[in-house]
C-alpha cells in the first residue's frame, strides 16, 4: 500500500527519535551532522505532551537556507470537521538564545512551518511547543500529539564554489 511505501521512504532516511529531556534551550537534543540525509536535511519523530517543549540543536553556517515544518499523522484526531486540530507553535533561536523566527499556522491545518536564511554561523535551536506558549517554556498549552519535524537545508555556497563560478563568468565574457 502507499502508506507502507511512504513510511519505508521516511525510515530509509533514518528519522531521528526525540529524546527527553530536551525541554530548554540549554538541554536541546543535538542533531549530529552525520545523521543528515544527503541534502543536509533530517526528520525527527517526536511527541509533544501538555506543557512540553521540544528543543533541537543543529550547527548552521552563515548563508545557509533552512526550512522547518511540523507534520502530524495522527489518524482521526479531529473535532473540526475532518481537519486535524493539533496546533503546534515553532521557534527558531539564534546561537545567543534570541528568538529569531516564530511560526504558528503556516503548515498544514494548524501546524507550523517556516523557512529562513541563517545570518550567523553557530549552534541554532529549533523549538516545538503548542499554541498558547509564546515563551517556549511549556506554560500555557495543553496540546498532546505525535509529530514529524521535517528539516530541509541548503548549505551556503563554499568560497571555492563562488571562485569557480566567478572564473567561469570571466572566461565567458572574453
Amino acid at each position: 500500500s502507499m502508506a507502507v511505501l511512504a513510511l519505508t521512504a521516511v525510515s530509509s532516511y533514518g528519522a531521528i527519535t526525540e529524546v527527553e529531556a530536551n525541554n530548554t534551550f540549554a538541554t536541546a537534543q543535538g542533531i549530529p551532522v552525520g545523521t543528515y540525509v544527503p541534502d543536509g536535511g533530517f526528520a525527527v519523530d517526536g511527541f509533544l505532551g501538555a506543557g512540553d517543549v521540544d528543543y533541537y540543536s543543529v550547527f548552521l553556517n552563515a548563508g545557509d537556507y533552512i526550512g522547518v515544518a511540523i507534520f502530524d499523522f495522527t489518524p482521526g484526531d479531529s473535532d473540526s470537521g475532518g481537519i486535524n486540530d493539533n496546533d503546534s507553535y515553532l521557534g527558531i533561536f539564534d546561537p545567543g538564545g534570541g528568538l529569531f523566527e516564530v511560526d504558528d499556522d503556516d503548515g498544514p491545518g494548524f501546524l507550523s512551518a517556516t523557512h529562513i536564511f541563517i545570518p550567523v554561523a553557530g549552534l541554532w535551536r529549533i523549538a516545538v511547543t503548542g499554541f498558547g506558549d509564546p515563551n517556549f517554556d511549556g506554560i500555557g498549552h495543553d496540546e498532546s500529539f505525535r509529530y514529524l519535524l521535517d528539516f530541509s537545508h541548503v548549505p551556503e555556497p563554499t568560497t571555492i564554489g563562488l571562485l569557480l563560478a566567478g572564473a567561469a563568468l570571466l572566461r565567458r565574457r572574453r
